[in-house]
């Protein structure tokens, strides 16, 4: 009796996870998941999926044009489509998980765009590139091979963020279907004061944290991209991305920004810290607050899918609850939480033994974004 028991279950799962849509989703879906982990040597999707094409691709909003790949299933569309926002990303384009991760896209039955910022790639955040990911979306809905009322953002990182401001924004926000995040920042003010006092607010008190070297040097960048002087930003960069100390004429040269934004990142309290912003150039406290998803929330209509994990050192995963906390509670798709991941990258999920269960609360996450795109 229960060899029959056990071969009628085995018989009622085959056949929910081959004749059944949402079955048929929910199996690639698990096929899908070892060609995000780097060095994985299987990607066993492409046992049961056809080659997808991949093509060069530009696009622009009519003043700057950008580059990106363009990853197609082989399959008739129109297709659901998804414009990966990976953030500053030093990879570029043809870096093997990048690849894998279109190519896997494809394979899933999503088209999807892979567009690539010069600013980004060269750690730069303007609110330019707001306009590069609405161009983006705005390429992708229009493709031929793209149904136009499935079609959304997977966040990685800055790129989380800016997804969700292009979803905000006033060009496209009505027709966004999704956003993925995933370890993003919400408000830029608090991650620059994070980056300079090695700490982030919980629950009322500061906690230590220590970022990491990428994003302590973005954090820089962009800090010193508030100040107007070139000679300044020229001595600032030696002195806070570079870790050359000034001499006390060089510092003694600096305007009174130049010199708020160096004390900023030399050892100032978190009380100190946003004062400091606080006493900034208008121009730069206002570019803060435009490059912060947190600053128009309620412009979003699109579902929301959020991924954080308590172990990131490039992001602080408290951006991500606060997010989650403060989002109309219609438009949280998903919010799965993690504990074994280095900000997004998935190596540690290659001993699958020790991270079982975030792997399986990772396939249910991204089921579940392919289950509503279908």
């Amino acid at each position: 009796m229960l060899f029959r028991l056990v071969m009628l279950a085995a018989a009622g799962v085959l056949v929910w996870s081959t004749l059944t849509p949402q079955g048929r989703t929910f199996s690639k879906s698990a096929l899908f998941i070892p060609s995000l982990i780097p060095g994985s040597p299987i990607e066993p999707i492409k046992l049961f999926t056809k080659s997808p094409t991949r093509s060069d691709v530009t696009f622009s909003d009519g003043e700057t044009t950008w580059f990106g790949d363009l990853y197609v299933p082989p399959s008739n569309g129109p297709h659901p489509g998804i414009v990966v926002a990976l953030g500053v990303n030093p990879l570029g384009r043809q870096d093997e998980r990048i690849v894998r991760l279109g190519e896997g896209l494809a394979r899933m039955g999503v088209a999807a765009l892979i567009p690539a910022s010069d600013n980004l790639a060269n750690k730069r955040l303007t609110a330019g590139e707001v306009d590069f990911m609405v161009a983006a979306y705005q390429f992708l809905e229009g493709r031929p091979e793209v149904d136009p009322e499935r079609v959304g953002f997977l966040g990685v990182c800055v790129g989380s963020s800016l997804s969700l401001l292009a979803a905000q924004d006033e060009r496209i926000g009505d027709r966004v279907n999704f956003v993925s995040w995933f370890g993003g920042y919400y408000s830029l003010e608090e991650l620059i004061v994070s980056v300079a006092t090695h700490t982030y607010e919980l629950r009322g008190s500061r906690v230590p944290w220590n970022p990491d070297s990428l994003t302590d040097e973005v954090a820089k960048i962009q800090a010193i991209e508030f100040v107007e002087e070139e000679s300044d930003r020229r001595l600032l960069h030696r002195s806070l991305v570079d870790r050359a100390p000034l001499s006390l004429a060089e510092r003694a040269s600096l305007s009174p920004t130049g010199a708020l934004v160096e004390e900023l990142f030399q050892n100032a309290t978190p009380d100190r810290a946003y004062e400091i912003i606080a006493s900034l150039p208008p121009e730069a406290r206002d570019l803060m607050r435009v490059l912060s998803p947190a600053t128009n929330l309620d412009r979003v209509t699109a579902r929301v899918f959020i991924m954080d994990d308590t172990s990131d050192t490039l992001l602080p995963y408290i951006h991500s609850r606060q997010m989650s906390e403060e989002l109309d509670d219609a438009l949280l798709a998903r919010h799965t939480k993690f504990s074994v991941f280095s900000h997004a990258d998935l190596d540690k999920l290659g001993n699958p033994i020790r991270t079982l269960p975030e792997i399986w609360a990772l396939l249910r996450h991204i089921d579940h974004i392919f289950q509503s795109i279908r």
